[in-house]
């Protein structure tokens, strides 16, 4: 065996009772460390709900959606809103032309008074026939006509009266008015549009308050 051969075998030794030493002091180290007791804490038993959160997506909705239409045949004249605006119940939105429902109004009103000057000489001629008929002038037979002449009149009131109120009724069609409270749409039919009654559609009401969120879980 050589000089270097002892040289290097020597330091492999040395070295081997170095790293034994190191391990005994530290496993005597570590066998003296003292080991803490853990702190346990008592609680009394109880029963409740666990709260549980879940994350997904949503969407608002509206609570309501009117889809607001003409209630007659017209052409719309005034847009008295803005789009997107919040809206109450009773709110003038739209106006249609009223020249000829004016016009309607007028003829039946005409013919009303004319009907009510009718009905007054109709009880006028019946009231004369009852005193011809008492003061036996006048033949029985011509009261009956009379009579049967005043029944027409006051029918005729009564048709005229209808009329006269069913053309107030159109011409308050032609005012668009909003039918819940909420936020009004895009206006669908531009002023100089002619809309069709009950089948037009105007524009759109969406309710939002309360508004309702939707989502899937």
């Amino acid at each position: 065996m050589t000089r270097n051969t002892w040289l290097v075998t020597i330091a492999i030794l040395a070295s081997l009772a170095g790293l034994l030493h190191l391990c005994g002091n530290r496993s005597h180290e570590e066998s003296n460390v003292e080991v803490l007791p853990v702190g346990v804490t008592v609680s009394v038993v109880e029963r409740r709900d666990l709260p549980v959160t879940v994350t997904a997506a949503g969407r608002a909705e509206a609570k309501a959606s009117v889809s607001v239409k003409s209630r007659l045949d017209g052409q719309v004249a005034e847009v008295a809103y803005d789009e997107g605006q919040s809206v109450h119940k009773g709110q003038l939105l739209l106006r249609f032309d009223t020249a000829v429902l004016e016009t309607q109004e007028r003829q039946a009103e005409g013919v009303l008074a004319r009907d009510e000057a009718q009905l007054v000489k109709a009880k006028c001629d019946y009231q004369r026939n009852v005193a011809l008929v008492a003061k036996a002038f006048l033949a029985k037979s011509s009261l009956s006509q009379a009579e049967a002449d005043l029944g027409t009149a006051e029918a005729s009131i009564k048709v005229d009266r209808a009329n006269l109120d069913n053309a107030h009724l159109q011409l308050g069609f032609a005012r668009i008015t909003a039918p819940i409270d909420g936020v009004a749409g895009v206006l669908l039919l531009p002023v100089g549009g002619a809309a069709k009654a009950n089948d037009t559609t105007l524009l759109v009401i969406n309710q939002v308050t309360p508004i309702d969120v939707t989502f899937s879980v």
